[in-house]
């Protein structure tokens, strides 16, 4: 009964955590459309239909400058002033989200983009054994700090500060093992075919 209890717990706050920036990402959205309606309703007014496939000219005209929106900060954010900018709001602001870098890590995998400072994916050697890990940065002595997830909840864990020799790449898609975790491991044979050998200490 305790480890049934422990796993809906474990389950709910994972739960609770990956909610929170996708409820956040919503509510940025709605209001990100109604705002830009206001800006858009003057011209959708002269469109020769009032809606398609079931939304006003209105809503898709905003919609439309938003993507048109989001393609100029992403052209400004390649600048030079654009990644000062963002590492700033990463380090200030969104990057203070539950799970913000582990989701910035699986958006980097699904559309190939990714930098040096992007979670990474590793195993890690905890209690004679490899486990799941992100690695979320290098310290000057080589240590890293790694996430381990739990299951089936990847967006909680436990925080552990490894060695180099207790951490081991595995250069898996982030998203990959987010469904593998999910899936209580399933999935984990093809992954990590090879590189279940013991650590060399």
């Amino acid at each position: 009964m305790k480890s049934l209890l422990r796993v809906l717990k474990a389950t709910l706050v994972g739960g609770l955590l990956f909610m929170v920036p996708v409820i956040l990402l919503l509510v940025v959205l709605r209001h990100g459309i109604e705002f830009a309606k206001k800006i858009v309703k003057p011209i959708a007014a002269h469109a020769p239909v009032d809606s398609f496939a079931g939304m006003t000219m209105a809503t898709l005209a905003a919609a439309l400058l938003l993507v048109l929106i989001a393609l100029g900060f992403g052209l400004f954010a390649q600048t030079a002033l654009g990644a000062r900018i963002r590492a700033w709001l990463e380090s200030t602001i969104v990057g203070k989200v539950p799970g913000y870098s582990i989701l910035k890590g699986i958006l980097a995998d699904s559309d190939g983009v990714s930098d040096a400072e992007d979670v990474t994916t590793a195993l890690a050697w905890v209690e004679d054994c490899w486990v799941y890990a992100f690695v979320l940065e290098v310290h000057p002595d080589g240590h890293r700090t790694v996430f381990v997830p739990g299951a089936p909840s990847p967006l909680s864990g436990a925080v552990y500060f490894l060695s180099e020799d207790r951490v081991r790449p595995i250069d898996v898609p982030v998203a990959a093992v987010m469904k593998a975790i999910r899936g209580l491991g399933v999935g984990s044979a093809k992954l990590l075919e090879g590189r279940l050998s013991a650590p060399t200490r």
